[in-house]
């Protein structure tokens, strides 16, 4: 959601110009073959995959590396997090932090310092700069904070995910706004099946 909602506001701002050099440069067609389409498709994948296990092992060496140091489980999950996300999701669940959901929903959508190098090393022809890119995801990761913080707010039900027993237990509070939207659409279908009869009677 909060790529849809940063697309659409960016696209009003950005020149036709832009796009149509953003649009030709990332989907050139040079008139190859099939066969060698699928060598060069093969090729880059394989050299993606490499350089994101090179990443993924840089920074979690960092990771371990910042881990020696004495500091606080939330400084260190923090920590964690800005530069690999993938070892950091653990260390941000087990914090006992308010709006602990909005802050690993800001980190899942930004995706620490590794995953920008991997986004920088597979998208070297674009022109699109890096700074660009970074500030882009750190915005990204605002936006998905305030979305998660929103819908915790209309949808406050707790249900533990991986587990086959759990039930959905009702809501105690029915002053939520989709529980109050829900209401209303029910009143207006019994006002209108009820005026609806009220009116076959009386043309009987």
């Amino acid at each position: 959601m909060s790529v849809l909602f940063i697309a659409f506001i960016t696209s009003f701002s950005a020149p036709v110009q832009n796009k149509q050099y953003l649009s030709k440069s990332m989907f050139r067609h040079n008139g190859s073959t099939y066969s060698h389409a699928l060598v060069e498709a093969v090729t880059f994948s394989s050299s993606a995959l490499l350089n994101m296990c090179g990443y993924i092992i840089l920074f979690g060496v960092i990771t371990s590396l910042v881990a020696q140091v004495h500091l606080s489980e939330e400084i260190l999950a923090v920590i964690s997090a800005i530069l690999e996300i993938c070892g950091a999701c653990g260390k941000l669940t087990n914090l006992t932090v308010p709006y602990k959901m909005c802050l690993l929903s800001f980190f899942l959508s930004f995706g620490g310092l590794s995953v920008q190098f991997q986004l920088k090393s597979i998208l070297r022809e674009c022109p699109c700069s890096f700074p660009r890119i970074l500030i882009g995801r750190i915005v990204q990761g605002f936006c998905s904070a305030v979305f998660t913080h929103l819908m915790l707010r209309c949808f406050p039900q707790v249900v533990h995910v991986f587990s086959a027993d759990s039930m959905i237990s009702p809501i105690k509070d029915s002053s939520t706004p989709i529980m109050s939207l829900c209401l209303i659409g029910m009143l207006m279908i019994l006002l209108t099946d009820f005026e609806r009869k009220t009116k076959d009677k009386i043309k009987r």
